[in-house]
Formats: C-alpha cells, structure tokens, sequence
C-alpha cells in the first residue's frame, strides 16, 4: 500500500490527464509495443470501441500498454500471439456503479500465470519472473494508475493456455479536448 502511495506520489506533477478517445491512441501505441514484443511474437490489435473516451494521462495509458506487453512478451519465451482489444460495456459494473466503463484487454497465448500467484500478482515486488528479468513493481504500478482513475484491474488465465488482463476504466461522456 505504501508503496503505491510513493510511486504515484513521485509522479504527480507529471500526470497531466486529457479527455481522449481510446482506440485510436491504442493503435498508436501498437505501432510502438512491436519492437519491444520481438520478432517472435505476433501482435494482433482489435479496436472495438470506436468514439469511446476516457479522461487519463496518455503517458500513463502507455505505461499500462507497455507494462502488459513486456509481462505478456516475458510468459512467451518460444513467441506466441499478443492480443490487445478494446471494447465498450454499457452495463451497470459492480466495482464501477452505474458508470458506463470500456475494457482494455491485453492476452497472450504465454505460459499463463501460476495459480497461486494470481491472488497476489498486483502486490509490489511480487513476481513470477526470475530475479534479472523483473522487479515486480510493473503490475502494481499498472493497478495504482488504474483504480487512479476509477477503475479496476483483473487478470485471469486462458483456457486455451496463456493469461487475460482486463482493465475498466469510466467513459467520458464530455467531447475528447484536452483538460
């Protein structure tokens, strides 16, 4: 807990957040997250929120692309597939009320994530990487930013092999200007 008061303490004067629409800022950013995938894994972008807006920092809505893609990247070491889709859920959410909220989905058909670390993966400097690979920080620092802005966070394993990161954030209903 502290920690993540730190880290988005250290950041403050630097968040500057914007009304934006998702999915064109996603396929920018895909442009971007291939070179850091390789040449072994598969990139595949699927907008599916068209005029949709949130109110984030852009730089921290790339921190949380980027953190995903690199712990996907990381779960495939013989390569594999990325997935990263966006979608509206105009229904009422438990965690978010009665706010309309769009999904941020990042899968990969990786070696998934360890039963027993799933309740725990968002905890600063809990990792299922090796000692050089990671620090653990990259997750919690993805949930801070996240419920940062009202939103929530969950990952799950894939049936079919690999893991699920599901990010909800509130849609903007004002015009996408900058704040």
């Amino acid at each position: 807990f502290l920690t993540r008061k730190l880290l988005v303490f250290s950041r403050r004067d630097l968040i500057r957040p914007e009304v934006m629409e998702l999915d064109p800022v996603v396929l920018e950013l895909a442009d971007m997250v291939r070179p850091i995938l390789g040449s072994s894994a598969r990139l595949d972008v699927s907008p599916g929120a068209a005029g949709v807006r949130v109110r984030m920092d852009r730089g921290q809505l790339t921190q949380i692309i980027f953190n995903l893609a690199v712990n996907a990247r990381d779960a495939m070491p013989e390569g594999g597939t990325v997935r990263v889709r966006t979608a509206l859920d105009d229904k009422e959410d438990p965690a978010l009320g009665a706010v309309p909220g769009v999904h941020l989905i990042v899968e990969d058909s990786g070696t998934g994530i360890p039963p027993d670390a799933l309740g725990s993966i968002f905890e600063p400097f809990v990792t299922t990487k090796g000692q050089e690979q990671g620090t653990g920080l990259g997750l919690s620092t993805v949930k801070t930013i996240v419920e940062g802005v009202g939103g929530r966070i969950w990952a799950e394993n894939v049936p079919s092999g690999g893991a699920r990161f599901v990010v909800v954030v509130p849609v903007q209903l004002r015009p996408a200007v900058p704040v």
